[in-house]
């Protein structure tokens, strides 16, 4: 029955994650298709780009809650830790590559945040003290993804050894790392080229 709960439980945090809010919120607000904007993605920087930061933080609140709820349902609904883990990686996913889309998405560092909350709530100041900062300095959203991706699994390792987590925890932070590098793979391009897209974080820029 465990097992079949586990099956059932993967296949909803996925569906969860596949909820495309970047998509629903622009749309709702200005009939646009975020996907026909800038980087053509759902999360919230292109969100930012095609509707504002109102509507981008509402955006990211909601691919926050899809990690959070992902993870939640894992550990009331079956309560081990590799299928908390593993909802946490399939919300990611969803995000990533969403069913109701044709499997396009975002980069998922928000969802990250959300399911390593769930996971681990001291992990969200850690992540935000370094990713926040990182986007503020380089203007570079993609920088402050991959800083929440490298800094994750070290952070699920930090609290294996301190007996504060089940170690098979590091299944999510490694699989959320590989999920974030590998969409941000034409980010990573033109961050070497010096071509990569800057957030303009004040209108007086």
């Amino acid at each position: 029955m465990q097992i079949v709960m586990t099956i059932l439980v993967a296949i909803g945090a996925y569906l969860i994650g596949s909820i495309p809010v970047g998509l629903l919120v622009v749309r709702l607000k200005t009939g646009k298709d975020v996907r026909k904007v800038g980087s053509g993605r759902t999360g919230g920087t292109n969100v930012f780009r095609a509707a504002g930061p109102a509507i981008a933080v509402l955006s990211m609140l909601g691919d926050f809650a899809k990690g959070w709820i992902a993870v939640w349902l894992a550990q009331a609904l079956v309560g081990t830790p590799i299928a908390e883990a593993l909802a946490g990686v399939l919300a990611i996913t969803g995000h990533n590559y969403s069913i109701f889309i044709r499997f396009d998405g975002g980069v998922g560092a928000i969802t990250t945040v959300g399911s390593a909350t769930a996971l681990w709530p001291v992990s969200l100041p850690f992540l935000a003290a370094m990713g926040i900062p990182m986007i503020y300095i380089t203007r570079h959203t993609s920088v402050g993804s991959m800083t929440v991706g490298l800094l994750l699994p070290m952070l699920f390792i930090l609290g294996a050894w301190l007996g504060d987590l089940p170690s098979v925890y590091l299944i999510h932070g490694v699989g959320a790392l590989f999920l974030i590098f590998w969409a941000l793979r034409p980010n990573i391009e033109r961050l070497r080229s010096g071509e990569e897209r800057r957030v303009v974080l004040d209108q007086h820029e």
